[in-house]
């Protein structure tokens, strides 16, 4: 059996060239006899082919909307659309990615974004009580209203689903406000990883 070369995407200049033309086929978590599948909730790197955790498919994507998809969310319900947590907001201090919101827009709105795969079968959010209470303190704190954003990212075509809910809740995006999409390219990805900290992290992670 043959095995998956990163390098093989790459011209002799190290360009990434093909982008994409392997997400979805391999999943390098559990090495075994045979080629594992890889499961629809799973984020490939297009530039690596590794699997992205968690906290890289956050910030990325979180990063991407900001820069793509953000005003989307300014059309619906009023700008500017302010990133509070998130790997790219950390500057001397001043914000934290542990803190309890993602986002503001003017003084109404205090947000949570969450990022979920399209082939992911449960296109539902998982929020648990204890951080749903933290959210809900926060805006209360602040006089303003909860709002979650969701985006449902198609990794294939790079186009990003944006849904809406006016609470901080377990729920499916067929029960949201449907607000529009967006698309990326690959150097929007790559700039979004770059402003988080990731891509000089990507070989490493693929290795």
């Amino acid at each position: 059996m043959s095995h998956f070369n990163p390098a093989e995407l790459r011209d002799p200049h190290g360009k990434w060239t093909l982008e994409g033309a392997f997400r979805g086929m391999i999943d390098k978590s559990r090495p075994s006899g045979r080629a594992s599948v890889q499961t629809p909730s799973n984020f490939i790197h297009p530039s690596t082919g590794h699997k992205m955790g968690k906290t890289e498919i956050g910030d990325t994507y979180e990063q991407l909307f900001r820069s793509r998809g953000a005003h989307l969310v300014e059309m619906h319900f009023g700008h500017p659309y302010v990133e509070i947590a998130g790997a790219g907001s950390v500057k001397a201090g001043r914000t934290s990615r542990t803190t309890p919101l993602d986002f503001r827009l003017n003084s109404k709105w205090g947000g949570e974004l969450k990022t979920l795969n399209v082939d992911a079968k449960n296109k539902k959010t998982a929020i648990k009580k204890e951080e749903q209470a933290r959210k809900l303190a926060a805006v209360e704190a602040e006089g303003l209203n909860p709002l979650l954003i969701v985006q449902v990212v198609d990794t294939r075509t790079n186009t990003v689903t944006v849904y809406a809910h006016r609470a901080f809740a377990s729920k499916a995006v067929s029960a949201m406000e449907h607000l529009g999409s967006y698309t990326y390219t690959r150097e929007d990805f790559r700039n979004a990883q770059i402003r988080t900290g990731h891509w000089q992290q990507r070989h490493a992670r693929a290795g």
